[in-house]
Formats: C-alpha cells, structure tokens, sequence
C-alpha cells in the first residue's frame, strides 16, 4: 500500500518539524547559548538547546518506527552490513561541503537571507547522526533485539553523542 495511515503520520511528523523549525526561530534569543562563562546565565538555554536536538531526534525517531511498521523486514537488508561506512563518508562529505560552502560569500550571504535554511541543515545532519547510530545499532545488535529496541536504542545513543558533543565544545 502506497499512502497509508503510518505515511500521513510522517507527513504530520515533518510538518511538525518544519514549524519546530519555524517557532526556534521566534525564540532563538532564548534557546541560543550565550558565549559567556558565567554558569548561571548559560544553564537554561543549553537544557533548552538539548531539548529542542532532543525533540527534532526523537521526531525522526518517530518517522523511522512508523516506516517500520510500514515495512516489518527493513532492518534485515544488506545495507545495513554497509550503512556505518557509507553513511560516515556521506557525513564527513556533506560536512566539508558544508565549511567549504560557508567559506563562500554567497553561501553565507544565502544563510542570511533566508535564516530557516539552516534548520534544514540541521536537520540533516541530525538526521545523518540518528541514521549511524542506528546503522551501528543494527550492526552490532543484528537479530538480538527488535526494531523497536534497536530505534529506541539509537534515540538514547544519538542523544547521548549530542549532549557529550556540546559539553565538549
């Protein structure tokens, strides 16, 4: 079945994602981490950061286990024996793209005209990030657990990788 309700759930999903997109703009004051070093200034704006990462991973999530539910046999593809390394040379690709591009005046003057363009860079990378850990997920736990699990799993983890990765920075 082409449309069915798991795929207008998606299509809700990223519609979602596009006014996520829309509201972090209105607020960005709020959730945007101030750069100076006084701990109590910065708290709430990096919990609210990790909660807004938090809700955009756990929408794709969502879009991943509804596309299970489509299709019960997706994690017993061959892909998934490859998907770690593809995916890894399609993040670090897109990510010396991404720098190279920003080098450039009209990139940047493109990322400033039209500021919800960098939500969707966003969510692409996330998205690329949720799909490794879950590649990675699949790799090492195989047939051991569910799909379910193995998304739930990947959720945890890529969370896990963003907040470690901001604390790093």
């Amino acid at each position: 079945m082409l449309f069915s309700r798991w795929t207008l759930w998606q299509t809700i999903l990223i519609g979602m994602l596009g006014m996520l997109a829309f509201l972090a703009e209105q607020f960005n004051q709020v959730i945007a981490v101030p750069m100076t070093s006084s701990h109590a200034h910065s708290l709430l704006p990096a919990v609210l950061t990790i909660l807004f990462l938090a809700l955009i991973v756990g929408i794709f999530s969502l879009i991943i286990r509804l596309e299970l539910k489509k299709n019960p046999t997706i994690f017993t593809s061959r892909f998934w024996d490859k998907a770690p390394l593809i995916i890894i040379i399609f993040l670090v690709l897109s990510l010396v793209l991404y720098i190279t591009g920003f080098m450039m005046d009209p990139f940047r003057d493109l990322l400033q005209r039209y500021r919800l363009s960098l939500y969707l860079i966003l969510y692409y990378f996330l998205l690329l990030v949720n799909l490794l850990v879950l590649a990675t997920v699949q790799k090492v736990k195989a047939n051991t657990i569910s799909g379910e699990k193995k998304i739930g799993m990947s959720f945890f983890g890529t969370i896990l990788f963003l907040v470690v990765s901001i604390f790093i920075i």
